[in-house]
């Protein structure tokens, strides 16, 4: 006995699934919770171009069309000089345009575009004629816009277009329904980047009290020996701003925020702590270069017992947007100051966005 297989047919003679023909394009074929089976759409918004013709002794009074969307289907019709009516087709919902007798199809576009535009999910513009109607995804109908019925139509053209959301994937809702979502957005944004710096600081009796800065160079055991002096300093030798620690700046950026931590080695001590974060742009020579405030933090009290060793932690003040604004190469430093000859262990966490 002959066998005819369905997968043994050619194309032509296999028929597209139940639904296929209404079904809108990029839908995809599902199973439903109800075991039904039916075409997950995906979304989009329709673009209804409605030309307009002038009215000739009222002519387009009664006369009307169609626009369905999801939730209603509108039945638009025209009154000239308040003289008519029109009956509404059971399920639809009026929508009365008022215009004057021998209006031309600009002074009509404008009447309802106006209209249009009161409806939610639906924005319309018109020029020349001619009304421009958008119905959003979320109220988009499967039907476009029509004219009423012979004797009652408008004799407008009606031109309608889909445009698809794009950047959505499937998914279920909480109930298990197969749905089509926007896809969520990737944060692709580079601009920001964050840098550490830290260090080790321990200051000899002389350097008790001043601003000390690393002159070892990176990768020894830096004991930030070199002292500024007591007050802030304003110079600094281009030999002295490659120590541990030091951050060159990779770009032209902003420097937007300063976490730091500071703790020291005594058991006993209590030390006050001054940590700093100091600009300065390097150019050609061995002269002092100018060294600019960037942000710190004064007056860090640390106390320390035997059982227990202290952290403290926090966020830098930080100086104007315009000090804070690095170029290329800039040298950012830190420095630190303290009432106690200890091992100081300090870290500063830096945030930039690039500019």
């Amino acid at each position: 006995m002959a066998q005819n297989l369905h997968r043994n047919l050619p194309d032509r003679e296999i028929h597209a699934p139940k639904g296929f023909v209404t079904a809108t394009s990029s839908s995809v074929l599902s199973k439903s919770l109800t075991n039904e089976i039916e075409w997950a759409g995906s979304n989009y918004s329709v673009q209804t171009l409605i030309t307009c013709t002038d009215d000739v002794s009222g002519i387009t009074g009664g006369r009307y069309f169609l626009l369905p969307l999801k939730d209603a289907t509108y039945q638009v019709w025209f009154d000239v000089d308040n003289n008519d009516s029109c009956l509404i087709n059971s399920g639809n919902t009026e929508l009365e345009v008022d215009i004057s007798s021998g209006d031309t199809a600009t002074a009509i576009a404008t009447a309802l575009k106006t209209k249009l535009a009161t409806i939610s999910g639906v924005s319309a513009t018109s020029a020349s004629g001619v009304v421009t109607v958008t119905i959003s995804s979320s109220a988009v109908s499967v039907s476009a816009a029509q004219d009423g019925p012979s004797g009652q139509n408008t004799g407008y053209k009606f031109v309608s277009s889909k445009t698809h959301v794009g950047n959505e994937y499937l998914t279920t809702d909480s109930s298990g329904n197969i749905e089509w979502i926007a896809k969520p957005a990737v944060v692709t944004n580079t601009n920001y980047f964050y840098h550490q710096i830290g260090g080790v600081c321990t200051p000899k009796s002389s350097a008790v009290n001043n601003y000390l800065v690393d002159k070892d160079g990176a990768g020894t055991k830096t004991r930030f020996t070199h002292s500024l002096g007591t007050s802030m300093p304003s110079s600094i030798l281009p030999s002295l701003i490659t120590g541990y620690g030091a951050f060159i700046t990779p770009a032209d950026c902003v420097l937007t925020g300063v976490q730091y931590s500071i703790s020291h080695s005594h058991t006993t001590s209590h030390a006050n702590v001054e940590v700093h974060l100091m600009k300065v742009t390097p150019a050609t020579g061995i002269s002092a270069k100018t060294i600019t405030w960037v942000g710190g933090v004064t007056a860090v009290g640390t106390t320390f017992t035997v059982v227990d060793d202290e952290v403290r932690y926090g966020h830098f003040g930080l100086a104007n947007a315009f000090t804070r604004t690095l170029a290329k190469n800039d040298i950012l430093i830190p420095v630190i100051k303290s009432d106690l000859v200890a091992e100081h262990n300090f870290s500063m966490g830096l945030n930039f966005v690039y500019i």
